[in-house]
Formats: C-alpha cells, sequence, structure tokens
C-alpha cells in the first residue's frame, strides 16, 4: 500500500491522505520511499493553474475534486523493475 498526497482542487488549503494500492511494476519503473518533501509558492502555483496549464492531468486521483500536486523531496529506491 502507498500514500497519495491529495489537494481539494477548488481550495488548496485543504488536503488528506489517502492510501493507494501499491500495483506491480512495469518494466523500468521504481518505487520509492519518501524521507522528506516540502510544499513551496511553486507548488500552490501548480495548484492555482492546475485546470489552466493541465496540471491534474499529471498526477490523477480518479477523484475529478481532488488533485495531486508535484512537490521536491528526497527518497530511497525501494523497488526497481529492472530493463531487460
Amino acid at each position: 500500500m502507498s500514500t497519495l498526497f491529495a489537494v481539494d482542487r477548488k481550495d488548496l488549503r485543504r488536503m488528506h491522505w489517502l492510501d493507494w494500492p501499491a500495483e506491480p511494476l512495469a518494466e523500468g519503473q521504481a518505487r520509492f520511499r519518501i524521507d522528506r518533501f516540502a510544499l513551496t509558492s511553486n507548488n500552490v502555483t501548480y495548484g492555482a493553474f492546475g485546470d489552466a496549464m493541465r496540471y491534474w492531468d499529471f498526477f490523477p486521483t480518479g477523484d475529478a475534486t481532488t488533485g495531486c500536486i508535484p512537490v521536491w523531496g528526497f527518497a530511497d529506491v525501494v523497488e526497481c523493475a529492472l530493463l531487460a
């Protein structure tokens, strides 16, 4: 199981954590454990322009009322599917 940070697309001050099923990795993909991440004014800009710039399409949550905004952070690889 993974965790997803979802924000309300109409009110970015509202957020919640979602349990997200960890799907099998395809060849060339990797899974990371996030150590730290930060939200900055730049991240808020992604959310504010989510519809106009189609940022919400990059990381869908499966719920049209929420979105997942990109963040900067540090992580460790915990699983990978090597290329053949």
